[in-house]
């Protein structure tokens, strides 16, 4: 009778383990157990949009197309977009027509410049923690000479927020709490 009952429970086991889907949950668990979705490059640019913050020309890169030549390579991101955010733009633009005494007919110049400067951000996903955990320890060792020093960067789980130096703190914190409440 034991013999049975084990060969019954075994079998319906089987049966309910083949009912399963082959599907990976994308969500995990914060630290309060509430569902959190796994964050991406793709997923970070969508809660910018789906929050009204005023981007544009955004770039998704390619392993051609990345300017660092890192893309996809060993120990570095495996997805990066850049992107402009056209409120810094606006301001930054109107300010050199003042400071350098342009025609407001040159505005369309100067904004084209910042947006070829990709006056905003960039995000970067890394396939492990320390992948990216590297990346902040190089962009932190480089010289003071760059912008780069003076960047915003927040991290969550494996996708790194860059923010150019030319945004205001106000205008960064926008990213930052879209970003980190995703």
């Amino acid at each position: 009778m034991k013999r049975m009952l084990t060969l019954a429970i075994l079998c319906i086991a089987l049966v309910l383990t083949g009912c399963g889907t082959d599907s990976v949950k994308e969500d995990t668990k914060d630290t309060a157990g509430n569902k959190k979705n796994k964050v991406t490059a793709t997923s970070t640019l969508d809660i910018f949009v789906n929050a009204d913050i005023p981007m544009y020309k955004n770039v998704v890169f390619t392993e051609e197309t990345d300017p660092n030549e890192l893309l996809g390579r060993p120990n570095s991101y495996i997805a990066k977009i850049d992107f402009n955010d056209k409120s810094a733009i606006d301001r930054i633009a109107t300010k050199n027509i003042e400071d350098l005494g342009l025609e407001e007919s040159d505005k369309g110049d100067q904004i084209q410049q910042l947006i070829s400067d990709r006056t905003g951000g960039t995000i970067e996903e890394f396939k492990t923690e320390k992948d990216l955990q590297n990346r902040l320890e190089y962009l932190q060792d480089l010289p003071v000479k760059s912008n780069v020093d003076n960047e915003y960067r927040y991290s969550s789980g494996k996708v790194l927020l860059r923010i150019d130096s030319a945004l205001t703190p106000s205008e960064a914190e926008r990213y930052e709490k879209a970003f980190l409440n995703q």
